[in-house]
């Protein structure tokens, strides 16, 4: 049962991804200062974005520390690998992976456990590769050195797709030039008006802009590709690792973010719709993306 405790309501902007965290505080004993929380979250969710984006969150972190007497502490510096040895270490206590990242690590780290998934209000996150409707390029082929426009803010599922689909040398090889607008809105603007060759948006960029300019996307723009659905991204821990209390505490406050309301104000601003637990298939689906996208030798970081 939910205890009444203090809550610590955490904003982490990624990518264009929130996440919310609500971590419990137990009040300690008069000279017995709780151990802070530690938490990790991937760099790559921070792809493309600059240092001072990473220090405006965790500023936003401690204001809302200060405000709840959370004793906890926001670590963004490492990439997944890196996230999931200090899991094994002990060094972290939760760490917050893209799916994909997550099974990669879990081939080093099996002892990783999923807690909680972040989920969108579509529950459906892909790529979709768009160009012009009325334009030469029908095939991806027909892209070869062409411009693409990557945004800033597209989630890391969009750089996988681009990879993968994009000849044996990657994208970078493939296409002409990558340019990178602030959004993905602005990307797609370029594309409608013949500026850029083609794009890669996720879903919600996808959905955003169909229902602010529906006519725009019907009349000058079309999906030439689109990705199989991948897993939410997730919240884990060390099996044994964390103590029961602060597991059932934290995986209860997280689970009742959306009740509270500087919570959900803050989820409905960073499209996140509840934190939910995990699918019953998450696993066959982590396989899935495995399978499709295999480890790779060094797995991406933003430095």
């Amino acid at each position: 049962m939910f205890r009444p405790i203090l809550c610590s309501v955490m904003m982490l902007s990624v990518c264009g991804v929130g996440f919310l965290v609500v971590i419990p505080t137990i009040p300690a004993a008069a000279g017995n200062p709780v151990k802070p929380i530690q938490i990790g979250i991937s760099n790559t969710f921070f792809q493309g974005r600059p240092k001072v984006f990473v220090q405006i969150a965790a500023d936003d972190l401690k204001e809302l520390l200060a405000m709840t007497g959370l004793n906890g502490e926001f670590v963004a510096k490492d990439g997944a690998m890196e996230v999931a040895e200090k899991l094994h270490a002990k060094q972290l206590d939760f760490g917050i992976l893209h799916a994909h990242e997550f099974a990669w690590v879990l081939q080093k780290y099996p002892d990783l456990k999923p807690l909680l998934i972040a989920a969108n209000k579509q529950h459906d996150s892909r790529a979709f590769l768009i160009v012009h409707k009325n334009g030469p390029v029908k095939t991806i082929a027909d892209l070869r050195g062409k411009n693409l426009d990557m945004p800033i803010g597209n989630k890391d599922h969009c750089r996988l797709f681009a990879e993968k689909n994009c000849a044996d040398k990657g994208s970078a090889a493939f296409f002409g030039v990558i340019d990178h607008s602030p959004t993905q809105f602005e990307a797609l603007d370029r594309v409608a008006l013949d500026k850029v060759q083609a794009t890669i948006i996720d879903t919600e960029g996808l959905v955003h802009y169909k229902e602010t300019r529906g006519p725009v996307f019907a009349k000058n723009l079309t999906v030439l590709q689109q990705s199989e659905v991948f897993p939410p991204s997730v919240i884990v821990y060390r099996k044994g690792s964390v103590s029961e209390a602060v597991l059932r505490d934290f995986q209860d406050a997280l689970l009742k973010a959306n009740t509270i309301e500087q919570g959900r104000d803050m989820m409905k601003r960073w499209h996140i719709e509840a934190f939910e637990a995990i699918p019953k298939d998450y696993s066959k689906c982590l396989a899935d993306v495995l399978k499709r996208y295999p480890t790779p030798i060094a797995l991406p970081s933003i430095k």
